[in-house]
């Protein structure tokens, strides 16, 4: 069977534990999290807020955060479905 053509792509991937706060119950939960990028605290605190925060769930503390890179791919026909079509990219030689 011939092997399926892969788009692939190594990127930064923090993973963070997260204090969270359930409002309506008052419930406080430490949650997982993955973000791509490299971050310190405050940074990855208010990116995660402004991704997963809700009215009713609120993230309020890191507890713990680590930073590897890994190795992610999807096959080529899903990529050319899925992907945005952006312009061709300049160089410097053609900006003169």
């Amino acid at each position: 069977m011939a092997r399926k053509r892969m788009v692939t792509r190594t990127v930064e991937q923090t993973t963070a534990q997260v204090m969270t706060i359930d409002v309506t119950t008052a419930e406080v939960q430490v949650r997982p999290y993955d973000i791509g990028g490299q971050y310190n605290d405050e940074e990855l605190l208010k990116k995660l807020q402004k991704l997963f925060q809700t009215d009713t769930l609120k993230l309020v503390h890191i507890e713990s955060q680590t930073c590897k890179e890994v190795l992610l791919g999807m096959d080529e026909e899903d990529f050319i479905r899925l992907a945005k079509v952006l312009p061709p990219r300049t160089t410097n030689k053609d900006e003169d």
